[in-house]
């Protein structure tokens, strides 16, 4: 998924949630196959501030492996 900084148009995440090194949840939609978007008015958060968001998705599953991008 493309890390859009955004602050006027409603694609991408906030400036302020892009820290290298921190974990995210993010809300995407699905734009056909591996084509993922985000919105900067989604819900999307720092993980360490998302504790009832995980509650209420449940337990996880890991991702699917998707086919690499050529170079």
């Amino acid at each position: 998924m493309p890390a859009i900084l955004e602050e006027a148009a409603c694609v991408g995440f906030w400036p302020s949630l892009m820290k290298g090194g921190e974990d995210l949840l993010v809300y995407a939609s699905n734009h056909g196959g591996s084509n993922y978007i985000t919105a900067i008015c989604g819900f999307h958060k720092a993980a360490i501030d998302a504790a009832r968001d995980f509650k209420a998705l449940g337990p996880g599953k890991e991702p699917e492996k998707s086919a690499k991008i050529p170079k």
